[in-house]
């Protein structure tokens, strides 16, 4: 797993210093070592099973650390939760439930006590530029029972996008966003200019001896001769 920076800046925001993230005796993350400057736009690639998602979890102060240290402005991931917005992959959501695409959007607010800080009108505009920013505000009363695989992916996007965070991470967000939305919700950003094929054969080429070498490590630890 690699990761890439598009845009810079100047000041330092996240730093990792030999993340590691074992769940049992199976390594997720092998000593980590990034930092990320404020404005910045960041690609994580890799395989499947690469820890990506294990990555964002930690960042967003969901999964603890077994090695090493990461901050956020100096402070540990569950210490800053209120300054990371966290999209995940649509497939890890239950969609079951009864709701409206407003109050999907409206949990990524009251998780943050906006309801303390802005009145309801103020709520309710949050709600509706964060739908508009996805291109979905005509479906704001619409279940989510009857959206497209895409269109629930650009719900997640837009709750995180209401919550007004400094960190926006995205696992997989556009997995199911036609091509058209992509580039209207990243406003043709940098990340084409430099995920090219040359990038991204180095990248998966370093991946292979990284997958080969968790392999062997689960031999080793599995107790088996």
């Amino acid at each position: 797993m690699d990761t890439k920076e598009v845009n810079s800046a100047s000041t330092p925001l996240i730093i990792s210093d030999g993340c590691c993230v074992h769940f049992g005796n199976i390594p997720a993350l092998e000593s980590v070592n990034f930092s990320i400057n404020k404005g910045k736009k960041v690609a994580v690639v890799g395989p499947n099973g690469g820890g990506k998602s294990t990555l964002f979890n930690v960042l967003a102060g969901l999964i603890p650390l077994t090695e090493g240290s990461l901050t956020i402005e100096g402070k540990s991931p569950s210490e800053v939760k209120g300054k990371v917005s966290y999209v995940p992959q649509k497939d890890l959501i239950n969609w079951n439930f009864p709701l409206s695409v407003k109050q999907v959007v409206e949990m990524g607010l009251t998780t943050r006590n906006s309801f303390a800080l802005f009145s309801r009108n103020k709520v309710n505009e949050k709600i509706k530029k964060a739908l508009e920013d996805v291109g979905l505000l005509e479906k704001i009363n619409k279940s989510i029972k009857n959206l497209s695989g895409g269109q629930l992916q650009r719900v997640l996007i837009a709750r995180a996008l209401a919550q007004d965070s400094e960190i926006l991470l995205l696992d997989e967000a556009f997995s199911a966003v036609d091509i058209g939305a992509q580039e209207d919700i990243m406003q043709h950003g940098d990340p084409a200019e430099v995920l090219t094929a040359e990038v991204i054969e180095e990248m998966y080429g370093s991946h292979n001896s990284l997958l080969n070498n968790k392999a062997h490590f689960n031999n080793e630890g599995s107790g088996n001769d």
